[in-house]
């Protein structure tokens, strides 16, 4: 199953506040495809068209954050950071590198890193107040940072909480719109995650499409049914009912039910899409025995668990195991909202740094040399921002 739809009405609050877009909100509309039914709250936007329509805007503008915050975001330097985080050892070091560069660059959108001795916080802050346009650009940019992250380390990153200090956050109390782990309201935008994960090696190949590769995995992650929180609680099994979920997404059974049904699948097919991917994440990415993985996702008998993956995807697990093929029809992005947000994502790759533009070479040298690039502040401190 997809992450949980962006009512209209917050992306319309993006709309105006990104008023150095030289594209109007219909236009915008246009270009993306996505043609609003009731043009309120019960039109809902994918992740997918969320990040087409603020590509297409990026593609109008100098300021890749089009205004959102007191301080520019120059051309090209999307590309630059991914660039650099290609480069690092490490999912740490790749955080560190990047925060450097936004420091040296005075960026508006301020990413620091907390460690703890069982966790991290990575934590989004631009200047101004929560409501405006300052709390988007952090809730964009957390977002960016986890979806880049996971492209990094070739798997989801293990999100435990998201916490934004915007209180209307369409998702408070539900599941982050793009992150897909829990949301609650705080005082600072951050995500928090497991210490361990900061030493996942780089797997993303070094390429000049950085751009283009990091959104067709996050497309191709967002699409699985798998949960970014990477908490079994948060995952669908063979047991949950439409009521679970409408429980964790905080909305009514009726409402959940209706949004299933606009994605073109329902309950059932979304069920079985999460459990064929799930299964598929677990077979291939851990050493756990069939028996565990099938108790796991809900199959008290895991001969259960085989004939489903068979009847699902043609494959039986321990084919899986062995390289088999699969061939996966159900997605939760559209091949349209697929095409054109790659479309975008290729147009945005593109872009190259202005002159004068910061390069790698004014960083400092230890950002990718696998030692320390800043002393870490305790967590406790982190949070009590």
């Amino acid at each position: 199953m997809g992450m949980p739809g962006i009512p209209l009405s917050w992306v319309n609050k993006y709309c105006a506040a990104a008023h150095l877009s030289l594209i109007e909100r219909d236009s915008l509309f246009d270009e993306c495809d996505f043609h609003p039914r009731f043009d309120d709250d019960r039109d809902v936007v994918s992740s997918a068209t969320w990040f087409a329509l603020h590509f297409a805007q990026i593609l109008s503008a100098e300021d890749e954050l089009l205004g959102l915050a007191e301080r520019p975001l120059r051309r090209g330097t999307i590309v630059l950071l991914l660039q650099l985080m290609l480069g690092s050892q490490n999912l740490m070091r790749a955080l560190e590198s990047a925060e450097s560069m936004l420091q040296l660059m005075g960026c508006p959108t301020l990413k620091q890193l907390y460690v703890g001795d069982d966790h991290a916080v990575l934590l989004c802050h631009a200047p101004g107040d929560a409501g405006s346009g300052a709390g988007m650009v952090e809730d964009i940019s957390l977002n960016f940072i986890v979806a880049v992250s996971s492209w990094l380390i070739g798997r989801p990153l293990p999100v435990h909480s998201v916490t934004v200090r915007d209180a209307k956050h369409p998702n408070v109390g539900g599941l982050h719109w793009g992150i897909g782990a829990p949301v609650q309201h705080g005082a600072a935008t951050s995500v928090r995650l497991p210490k361990s994960v900061l030493m996942a090696p780089i797997v993303a190949p070094k390429s000049e499409n950085c751009v283009l590769d990091w959104v067709c995995f996050w497309l191709d992650m967002v699409e699985s049914g798998w949960s970014r929180s990477g908490a079994s609680a948060d995952r669908m099994t063979a047991g949950t009912r439409l009521g679970d979920l409408s429980r964790r997404a905080g909305l009514s059974s009726s409402t959940m039910r209706r949004r299933l049904q606009e994605d073109g699948r329902g309950f059932r097919q979304s069920r079985q899409d999460a459990l064929c991917d799930a299964g598929l994440e677990l077979l291939r990415g851990t050493d756990a025995s069939v028996d565990s993985i099938a108790l796991e996702l809900g199959y008290a008998d895991a001969r259960n668990f085989r004939r489903f993956m068979k009847n699902a995807l043609g494959v039986t697990p321990s084919e899986v195991r062995n390289g088999a093929t699969v061939s996966r029809t159900a997605i939760a992005a559209s091949q349209r909202e697929r095409q054109i947000l790659l479309g975008l994502a290729s147009r945005v790759n593109g872009l190259m740094p202005a002159r004068g533009h910061l390069s790698t070479s004014a960083l400092p040298a230890r950002a990718n040399d696998g030692g320390p690039c800043f002393g870490f502040m305790d967590v406790a401190m982190a949070t009590a921002i």
